[in-house]
């Protein structure tokens, strides 16, 4: 009949928005957005990182005709962490998020796609979320003097070494190194600890890859494709490591599947 659709969200055993509180606020599920609450509690619990984003007030549009970025994921997300972190409640809705987080203008202006689940539409990783907002954040106050706020908290670096197979032993550890900010996605499929899953990330993972054959002493060699064992590891360290377990796969049907296996830690 044209009109709006009801919002709907979960609601627990206790339905009393005054209820006091215990230790830490909590979010209501609004909807498979476990793993939306899962990230922003993440953001939440680095004391730093959370200061650092309470404490944005200048932040501009990418595209100059509008200098002001209003009603978007950082207003969202400032009101959510203040409601975090000053109510008395026992726990918040975080639905006035995620309508900031489905900001139209950032289809308009060719930014990245919004996350499909950020209205709890469909169950997806924590990883994937966390990374959109932090870099939707980042991208706004680039300009500004707070441009190193979230990087000074959790960026990190990491280098993809290289190294060759007996098909190829001219090649050494040749490696780039790049710069990362937000979360690690560890791969849980097999693994029962959460040692096991960082050991697995950097582990040599054998491939096949045409490489410029130039010998260490400059010695040229054409190029064809050989066996090549890469891996990735952390250059630098940040000051807070932050860890996202990728519980999403696939079965042999290429069909979604959640992994709910415990990882010890």
């Amino acid at each position: 009949n044209g009109d709006k659709p009801y919002s709907w969200e979960f609601e627990p055993a206790w339905k009393s928005d005054a209820d006091e509180r215990e230790g830490y606020c909590g979010l209501v599920n609004c909807g498979n957005t476990c793993y939306i609450n899962a990230a922003l509690q993440q953001i939440f619990m680095q004391p730093k990182l959370r200061e650092n984003i309470l404490s944005i007030t200048d932040y501009a549009h990418p595209n100059p005709s509008r200098p002001k970025w209003e009603g978007d994921e950082l207003e969202g997300l400032q009101w959510l962490l203040g409601n975090l972190q000053e109510s008395n409640k026992r726990a918040v809705r975080p639905m006035f998020f995620h309508q900031r987080f489905e900001d139209p203008d950032w289809e308009n202006q060719g930014r990245p796609i919004r996350g499909e689940g950020a209205a709890g539409h469909a169950q997806a990783d924590s990883n994937g979320f966390l990374q959109t907002l932090l870099g939707r954040i980042e991208d706004r106050i680039k300009k500004t003097p707070m441009k190193d706020c979230i990087k000074a908290v959790c960026g990190l670096q990491f280098v993809d070494q290289i190294v060759g197979s007996r098909a190829a032993p001219y090649l050494n550890y040749g490696y780039s190194v790049d710069e990362w900010v937000g979360p690690i996605s560890l791969n849980v499929n097999g693994h029962k600890t959460l040692h096991e899953c960082l050991k697995s990330h950097v582990e040599f993972k054998s491939q096949n890859r045409k490489v410029s054959k130039e010998g260490l002493f400059g010695q040229k060699y054409d190029k064809q494709n050989v066996q090549v064992f890469k891996r990735t590891v952390f250059k630098t360290m940040p000051q807070c490591l932050m860890i996202c377990l990728n519980r999403m796969g696939y079965d042999n049907m290429g069909n979604t599947l959640k992994l709910n296996h415990r990882i010890s830690f």
